[in-house]
């Protein structure tokens, strides 16, 4: 009779936890978008402005009118989580999909840990832009202009990328992802397992100027059979292991800038 009890007494505390982690998601579909309310200075309609920390977690898919931000971060709302759950949301071709403050000259600034995952960001000009410290995981970026522009310590890992660019500055890990009819700049970090495809005469992998770029154990290969080439800029470029570019056509580094 005890052990009755106890077992029953386990899978209530048990259920209990899991309400309790289900509360403390904040789930975002498109009535709610339309309600406003989902953070105390979110407005009705779009953007959906995430102004506090916290985890965020779609429950239906979300469509977002054209000209407008799907989801904006206002200058403090550091660490935050977006959980996509498997859905997607998709602009009208122009605008960006989670947006966050620029500096003067345009440059993504002063918000911080950003985590984005597990779905789908497409049609926009501009799929996450973000300041320090995001990861960005399992995330399908597809048909935007440029698909991720982020700043120092990010991580970008898993992800799968069509068309556009995916530009990170200063010390950052991109692993393991497939870049489809695009192009990589990583101002200083490593590059490392990931599939890459260009357009015929496009340069691959951009370095930047201030720090070195390693790479290594990549495929990275141009649709058309042309020769890959891979810049390094004024820093540099070092190969780390093994890098495959394409049968016959050997990884071309295009010489430094002076």
């Amino acid at each position: 009779m005890k052990q009755a009890a106890l077992a029953i007494l386990v899978l209530a505390l048990g259920a209990q936890s899991a309400a309790q982690a289900a509360d403390s998601d904040i789930l975002i579909n498109q009535q709610r978008a339309m309600q406003g309310g989902i953070t105390p200075n979110d407005a009705p309609g779009f953007p959906i402005t995430l102004a506090k920390g916290g985890h965020y977690k779609l429950v239906g898919p979300l469509k977002v009118p054209r000209d407008v931000q799907g989801m904006y971060i206002p200058v403090m709302a550091d660490g935050i989580t977006i959980d996509f759950n498997g859905f997607e949301m998709t602009g009208g071709g122009t605008s960006v999909g989670i947006d966050s403050p620029r500096d003067s000259v345009g440059h993504y600034s002063y918000v911080s840990r950003l985590d984005v995952r597990n779905g789908t960001i497409q049609n926009f000009n501009l799929g996450i832009g973000f300041a320090e410290q995001a990861r960005i995981e399992n995330m399908r970026l597809l048909n935007n202009g440029r698909n991720i522009d982020v700043r120092s310590g990010a991580r970008i890992v898993g992800n799968i990328t069509d068309g556009g660019s995916v530009n990170c500055y200063l010390s950052c890990l991109m692993q393991g992802n497939i870049v489809r009819r695009g192009s990589v700049l990583i101002e200083s970090g490593t590059f490392i397992g990931n599939t890459v495809t260009t357009p015929a005469g496009d340069i691959a992998l951009h370095g930047g100027n201030f720090a070195p770029m390693g790479y290594g154990n990549n495929t990275i290969f141009n649709e058309n059979g042309k020769d890959v080439k891979i810049d390094g800029g004024t820093a540099g470029v070092g190969p780390l292991d093994p890098n495959y570019c394409g049968q016959h056509h050997p990884c071309l580094a295009v010489p430094s800038s002076p």
